[in-house]
């Protein structure tokens, strides 16, 4: 079906949720006339649900969309081995993430064949992806580092894609548009080539301004090679994005536009190629530029409100942040009256979230101030700037998992917040914590098995000045780590193009001197070749007249209790 555009005003079906469409529907838009509603021309290519329409599609499901391998999958290698590919068809498209540093290590794949998990490709790999657990434990616990690469199908039996050519050159694609009255109930749909680059509101699926969506989702749906964004939930509240794979697209992906949205479910999907935007065509300045050690631009996840449910999700490769936690120091609202400060508001849920392949992990930093950024694509653009956050409630984080990230796993700027049972393995900076930060039952691994050649490159090319590899960075403070592991820090000095890329469990890089930061129950295997390291006064930050401590409460880490 090709189409200059589609305007859903009563009810668009194919397939329902009991009964989904078993063949196959092909959607193309094709510029052609401009659609128009109560929010003015909405351009070309346009699918927009408009006041009292409704959009039902429900493709063939498959019952995974993504998952892991089981194996080693070696350069030059023809197959892969998976631990689920129920539903996967021989011709679906693949895409195995990157084990690395280097984000641009996943690559496509086609399969040719199947037996049983094992898959066979039409071409061989380029690269090298790891299949494999390590197992760590101690007196304080047992955790398993799974450093496995994702695989995820993206191949859908209903697809909406820019037709013709002329669009991956100006990188103006088509949109799909749930507007204020509309209603959007989306399972197994594959949305390809959208979104128009530098265009407000102009995304691969996007929920407008519609209040209270609840009942409504989009679920196990794949965008791929996105020109802007992958699923904009905008001035939206109670809507689920659940199981979806969002796979190289320019800016944020999954993307809570305003900071006012609240209530929704964003829940076991992936994010993988997440890019910058040119500058020309950038719509915020988040998606271009932020801070390097803390957030740097864009997000796989930009998630703008705490009151929201983000559990179960993976980054898993970012030119700039994983999870990008930003949130505005301003009490915002919504037609429908539903109003909070994002900075202050409590964490709904966060928890058994994994950020890999990226600059920076999982951060809760850099948030739009009240300043203009002069932004000629969007007036409405802000200044980003650290924001401090401090809801009233205790956040409590769980099972969050960091690794080979290439500046920092976990940074943190707020009021106090406890994460148990994290795991941060291979980060250059595991854990940078500024304030009140608790770690109980966690592990920190400085090196694991699981690196390149190419890997130890890049990380050679992060460090430098005050930069060196450390699994928690000693800064503001007071951060507490309690009951907690430091796994393969190495027993002997590394390094890489004549420099120092030892991990060491602690490293001072001076902070400021009004707070103690607390230790115990801590445990070493093996033993490394210095525990805590002191960056040299001439290669120190700029803060580097104040002073970092740590008070051993027990002796776990230097020996002698309380010193």
């Amino acid at each position: 079906m090709i189409t200059a555009g589609i305007s859903v005003k009563g009810d668009f079906q194919c397939g329902s949720s009991s009964s989904p469409f078993l063949g196959k529907l092909n959607i193309k838009l094709k510029v052609g006339y401009n659609i128009s509603g109560s929010h003015g021309s909405m351009g070309p290519r346009t699918f927009a649900v408009f006041n009292g329409g409704r959009l039902d599609l429900f493709g063939n499901k498959k019952s995974v969309t993504w998952t892991r391998l089981r194996s080693d999958a070696k350069s030059g290698q023809n197959y892969i081995e998976v631990h689920k590919n129920s539903s996967w068809k021989v011709g679906d498209k693949l895409v195995v993430s990157s084990t690395g540093f280097d984000m641009n290590e996943a690559e496509e794949v086609t399969i040719k064949s199947m037996s049983g998990t094992k898959i066979n490709l039409t071409s061989s790999l380029k690269n090298m992806h790891y299949g494999r657990t390590k197992k760590y434990s101690s007196t304080k616990g047992t955790w398993n580092l799974n450093h496995s690469a994702f695989v995820a199908n993206l191949t859908r039996s209903i697809v909406i894609q820019s037709h013709e050519s002329n669009h991956q050159g100006s990188l103006l694609g088509g949109h799909v548009m749930v507007m204020p009255g509309g209603k959007a109930y989306i399972d197994s749909v594959q949305f390809d080539r959208l979104g128009r680059q530098g265009q407000m509101a102009r995304y691969p699926f996007h929920w407008h301004r519609l209040g209270n969506g609840s009942g409504q989702y989009i679920k196990n749906s794949s965008v791929t090679n996105s020109y802007q964004r992958c699923i904009t939930v905008h001035a939206t509240h109670s809507v689920t994005v659940e199981n979806n794979v969002c796979y190289n697209h320019f800016g944020h992906g999954y993307f809570l536009e305003d900071g006012n949205e609240t209530n929704n479910v964003i829940k076991n999907n992936i994010g993988l190629i997440s890019k910058k935007i040119p500058r020309e065509r950038a719509l915020l300045q988040s998606d271009i530029t932020g801070v390097l050690d803390r957030f740097p631009a864009p997000s796989t996840f930009w998630i703008s409100n705490p009151i929201n449910t983000v559990e179960g999700n993976v980054a898993a490769g970012s030119q700039g942040t994983g999870f990008w936690m930003a949130f505005i120091n301003k009490n915002i609202c919504t037609s429908d009256s539903k109003c909070s400060n994002p900075l202050k508001s409590n964490t709904r849920a966060f928890n058994n979230n994994i950020a890999t392949s990226s600059l920076v992990g999982i951060t809760w930093d850099g948030a739009p101030t009240n300043a203009s950024a002069n932004n000629p694509n969007n007036p409405e653009d802000k200044k980003i700037n650290s924001a401090h956050y401090s809801p009233s409630n205790k956040p409590v984080f769980k099972n969050l998992v960091a690794y080979k990230n290439r500046r920092a796993g976990i940074y943190f700027r707020g009021n106090a917040a406890e994460f148990r049972n994290a795991i941060l393995a291979d980060n250059k900076w595991s854990l940078f914590l500024a304030y009140s930060q608790e770690f109980f039952n966690s592990a920190i691994i400085g090196k694991s098995p699981f690196y390149t050649e190419k890997d130890l490159q890049i990380l050679a090319n992060q460090v430098g000045g005050s930069s060196r590899v450390g699994g928690v960075v000693v800064y503001d403070g007071p951060f507490g780590l309690k009951d907690s592991s430091f796994f393969d820090f190495p027993s002997k000095k590394i390094e890489r193009k004549n420099k120092d890329i030892t991990p060491y469990p602690f490293m001072m890089i001076g902070g400021a001197n009004r707070f103690e930061n607390k230790v115990q129950g801590l445990t070493f295997n093996p033993e490394p070749f210095k525990r805590i390291n002191f960056v040299h006064a001439s290669q120190n930050w700029v803060d580097s007249s104040f002073s970092a401590s740590i008070r051993d409460i027990d002796g776990s880490l230097t020996g002698k209790r309380n010193s």
